[in-house]
């Protein structure tokens, strides 16, 4: 009895003592699987944090931030801080080896572009030849019809003296004084003994040129006006379809005829228009322009999608190295 006794103690402690180290060991195993599955999570979390936090530090903080007489390290971010150097880089980059002379002729003269350009001519052409309201119909949709009224009195006065200057400069007076001596000596050379008067006729020259020079002067400008405002009106009456009618199958050849001064004016002034607009200078001014939390929105309004893949990159090689860490 007793032997059978001890028998069973003995199976009963092997019993335990297995069970026991059973217990443990899957206890080694549940803390082996939950370091197998809590270091790449923990470098996940890790990659993710850190990338997210350089980003944010790229424009934050906005301002410099001092303790005491202090200055803290990367306030302002970086970015905020080096904003004067990377508007002058920009605007260099840009400038030099985007929109340069060469970029920009070639895209603007380019096959696609002039046939583009051929058929907002040609269509703004057509429709303005097609247009049966009258000028003054047209422009007093835009413009007042005081300011029109003061702006037809303008270009008549100016219209005026241009043809007044051009007129007194011709020598009017003499040319209408050789033609009248000229018909006077016409008609007396007609006449029997006609000749006679031949040398009565030539004094009549500086009375005459002088008659019409000051016949001129007191009533040239208001006639010439006068016409003017008459033209000015009878054109105002009519339509672009009236004025453009006897041209209308020439809208093609003029298409053409503004497509080639288009191509030869840029050809020619797109050097002379870039050094002039200095784009370069206008794109520093432009990006110095933003205060930090603008060119945040800016920078993340165009590559929002890329600087969060590259948070996410943080994130899946801190999970990588988490597992190369159980490795070691």
């Amino acid at each position: 009895m007793e032997a059978r006794a001890g028998g069973g103690g003995a199976r009963g402690g092997l019993i335990f003592a297995l069970d026991k180290i059973e217990q443990i060991l899957a206890a080694l195993r549940g803390v082996a699987w939950l370091r197998i599955v809590a270091a790449p999570l923990l470098g996940a979390i890790i990659g993710y944090i850190t990338n997210d936090l350089a980003l944010k530090m790229l424009f934050r903080p906005y301002e410099e931030v001092r303790i005491g007489r202090f200055h803290v390290p990367f306030t302002p971010g970086l970015i905020p801080s080096q904003k004067s150097r990377i508007a002058k880089s920009l605007g260099a980059v840009i400038a030099g080896k985007l929109l340069d002379e060469e970029t920009l002729s070639r895209e603007a003269l380019s096959d696609a572009a002039m046939e583009k350009l051929r058929g907002v001519i040609g269509g703004w052409l057509e429709a303005q030849a097609s247009d049966e309201r009258a000028l003054r119909e047209r422009i007093g949709a835009r413009v007042p019809p005081d300011r029109l009224e003061e702006l037809q009195g303008k270009l008549a006065d100016r219209a005026t003296d241009y043809l007044m200057e051009k007129l007194r400069g011709a020598g009017l007076g003499e040319i209408v004084a050789e033609q009248v001596l000229a018909a006077i000596r016409g008609k007396l050379a007609h006449l029997p003994m006609g000749f006679l008067f031949d040398g009565a006729v030539e004094p009549l020259r500086a009375s005459v040129a002088g008659s019409v020079e000051r016949k001129l002067a007191e009533s040239g400008p208001a006639l010439i006006r006068g016409k003017i405002v008459e033209a000015e009106a009878a054109l105002l009456d009519k339509s672009a379809s009236d004025l453009t009618a006897a041209y209308r199958e020439r809208i093609p050849a003029l298409t053409e005829a503004l497509l080639g001064l288009y191509r030869e004016l840029f050809e020619r002034h797109i050097g002379a228009l870039l050094a002039a607009a200095r784009l370069d200078a206008v794109i520093e001014r432009r990006i110095e322009s933003f205060d930090a939390r603008e060119l945040e929105q800016v920078v993340f309004g165009v590559m929002r999608r890329e600087l969060r893949a590259i948070v996410y990159l943080g994130a899946l090689l801190g999970c990588l190295m988490g597992f190369v860490n159980l490795l070691f």
